[in-house]
């Protein structure tokens, strides 16, 4: 999740009309953002806890600079924020600047508040002094070299595999996996890399359309988010180092790990969604799920991504 990254829920009723529930976290920002205001916040450090997430040149979060984030250091001081509609939902952007003087915006989710306490607090203290991602980090360190690859029927798995595990620990009867419903989640794990909300352009709920269109009857609810793969996961968070005060810190090193990841997301770290994602993983009345996947690799332009598309169901 994580995603970035970056999480939505929602739950169709399945007879009669639709109900809906939808929350939302950072998705990609794309042409369809609309400028609200600025506003003055206090000057602080901030840890960065995505390397590879995009800086945007001006507040209005339009165009990309093309460096990323992690190349100014672990720390920046966040002192100026832009708040944006994107896609129809509503984004904070802060303005950085750093110990070298580099300025820039970034989606605030990317930026953990230092605290004080954490900091050294002789006034030669300098927190862009020691940062330097070449140093060896705890992902290097815990992956032994190994870098991610995708593979569907993997991350497939290690979503399968860690879903059931923790409905096994509530007493919930295990998923089985669906040929129909997984057709449909990985179009609609590859429909997020150019619309990432559940509706299709018309307002209509897409996993609804697409399971109708497939002659599927029995979808009744969609989770959709995203990950960092080569990075540690902490749910929407993810770094290089571990986190030992975190209640997830999986090493995506894997497409097995990535799927893993996904569900630990969904259902510890979604109090911002109202726990929508993991009401839908652990809904005792569903008993068949499909697992979408979609990698998207680095470039200058975005960050190297695995966007994650479940559908459920009852048969």
């Amino acid at each position: 999740m994580t995603r970035i990254t970056k999480l939505i829920a929602i739950i169709a009723a399945s007879a009669g009309g639709a109900g809906v529930m939808v929350t939302t976290n950072p998705v990609n920002v794309s042409a369809n953002t609309k400028f609200r205001y600025y506003k003055n916040i206090k000057d602080r450090t901030y840890k960065v806890t995505n390397k590879k997430a995009v800086i945007y040149s001006n507040g209005k979060i339009k165009h990309k600079t093309g460096a990323k984030l992690g190349e100014y250091g672990k720390y920046v001081t966040g002192y100026y924020s832009s708040h944006v509609t994107v896609n129809g939902h509503k984004r904070v952007y802060y303005k950085f600047k750093t110990g070298s003087n580099h300025t820039g915006w970034v989606w605030n989710g990317y930026l953990k508040k230092v605290s004080n306490k954490s900091l050294k607090t002789t006034s030669t203290y300098n927190p862009y002094a020691s940062s330097n991602w070449n140093d060896e980090s705890d992902f290097a360190r815990l992956s032994k070299g190994k870098k991610f690859t995708m593979n569907l029927s993997d991350y497939r798995k290690g979503f399968l595999d860690t879903v059931n595990a923790e409905r096994a620990k509530r007493g919930i009867s295990a998923l089985n996996e669906d040929p129909g419903l997984n057709n449909v989640a990985q179009k609609r794990s590859v429909d997020q890399l150019t619309n990432p909300t559940h509706y299709t352009s018309d307002g209509k709920i897409a996993f609804v359309v697409d399971a109708k269109a497939a002659g599927i009857n029995y979808a009744h609810a969609e989770n959709i988010g995203n990950t960092t793969p080569n990075m540690i996961s902490h749910g929407l968070n993810s770094d290089l180092d571990y986190d030992k005060n975190a209640k997830i810190n999986v090493v995506i090193d894997s497409s097995y790990n990535a799927g893993k990841a996904e569900v630990l997301g969904y259902i510890y770290d979604d109090a911002d969604s109202n726990y929508g994602h993991r009401n839908n993983l652990l809904n005792p009345s569903y008993n068949v799920i499909g697992v979408g996947g979609s990698y998207v690799p680095e470039s200058n332009t975005v960050s190297e991504t695995v966007w994650n598309a479940t559908v459920l169901g009852t048969k």
